[in-house]
Parts: C-alpha cells; structure tokens; sequence
C-alpha cells in the first residue's frame, strides 16, 4: 500500500467511525486537503477497494470499510487516545471514596465516553454491564435482526465470556473485530483481564478502537 492510499484509508475510516457516513472523494479532496484530483482520489479508493479494504453499498456511493481494513487501520494507522484530564478528575473521585460500586461506576463512565456497552466481571458473583442504550443508538443495530443479535450477547455473556477470556493474557489489551470476535461478527470487542476478572467495551465494528484501548488501559492502572 502507497503512503498516499494509507493516508486516504485512515481519513476514510476516521470518519466512518465519527459519523457512520460513507465517504467520497470530494469530501477527502475538499474537508481533508488532499492535493490531488477528484479523479485520482476515485483511483486510489477504487484500488483500496480491489486490495479488500474499502467496499460500498451502492453502486454511486461512498467507500465504507471492510473488516480487512479496520484490522489494517488498528495495526498500523490508528493515533492513540488521550483521557480527558476533566474524565481522570471524576475517576479520582470514584476511587478516593472507596465505594462498594467502584468498578460498575468505573463502567458507567468509560462506557458514555467511548459510546460503547461495557461488561465487566465482577469476582464470583458474575457480570455486570451497561451502556445498552449506546448500542441500540447505534444505525448499525436499528433493525430487528440486528437488535436481536445483541440482546443474545448479554443473555449468552455467561457463558460466551469466560471461554473468550480463557484465551487471553493478563493486563495485555486483546482486540476482536467482526468475524475474529468469539461474541459475534457482527460487532467489535476491546478485551482485558484485570486482577483476574474480564473487562470488555463493545460496539459495532466502527467502535472506536483508540478510546477504548485507552480507557481499558488507564483503569488497569487505576486498580492496581
């Protein structure tokens, strides 16, 4: 892949994650600068697209990406994520009062910033997740099917979960996006184990990666 098609990849998908939107070339040659042609752009997603890493529903529509091309993006083209100061703020303050709640509040708030459900293990008395609403929001998940494909998720995360986290090392960030995620291709996974129970933020394949690592990342170091 040439710099110019990683840099067109990366501006595709940053955007598809931001907005659920396809993407054009006279949005990339217009909103994002690109010093090329409108024709050359169109070449250059065309080729993307041969490669497997762009698609699109229609036929006169925007590039959306593939799970080749997320899987691409994660490993090579992704910019980290930094906690908001005014987020570590509230996270201090969980953690000051020593609730009995701590990691459901942690959940809570990692959750509402990466717009993702969370399901966190919680020692031998099971599972606790929330952010539901965050899914169901999503455009992904508005027919019935699709609906129906997450429901089952929690209802299964019982037993779906602890066989996924059997295969994961502690405190290393796992990632699962569509067909590699044992929870369902239809939706990506940011994994952990902390202290031994299962972390895990969960979205559509269009989640944001780079939020969630990072907030998986800074409560591991919050509970130590």
């Amino acid at each position: 892949m040439t710099d110019r098609q990683e840099y067109i990849l990366k501006m595709v998908i940053d955007h598809f994650i931001e907005t659920a939107e396809p993407v054009g070339s006279t949005f990339l040659v217009e909103q994002k600068g690109l010093e090329v042609s409108g024709a050359t752009v169109r070449n250059e997603m065309r080729e993307l697209e041969i490669l497997g890493y762009l698609t699109h529903r229609h036929t006169s529509a925007g590039r959306i990406p593939t799970e080749m091309g997320y899987q691409y993006y994660v490993a090579h083209l992704m910019e980290e994520s930094v906690i908001d100061e005014n987020l570590k703020e509230v996270v201090q303050n969980i953690l000051k009062t020593n609730q009995i709640d701590t990691h459901k509040n942690l959940a809570k708030i990692f959750s509402s910033w990466t717009g993702t459900a969370a399901i966190i293990g919680i020692g031998k008395t099971g599972f606790y997740y929330t952010g539901l609403a965050n899914i169901f929001s999503q455009p992904e998940f508005q027919d019935s099917a699709a609906t129906l494909n997450i429901s089952r998720l929690f209802d299964q995360c019982e037993v779906s979960i602890p066989e996924m986290m059997e295969q994961l090392e502690e405190d290393i960030v796992h990632l699962f996006i569509g067909s590699q995620n044992p929870l369902g291709a239809f939706c990506g996974a940011v994994a952990m184990k902390i202290n031994n129970d299962p972390w895990l933020l969960i979205g559509p394949m269009r989640m944001n990666y780079s939020k969630c690592i990072a907030s998986i990342q800074y409560v591991k170091e919050m509970l130590k």
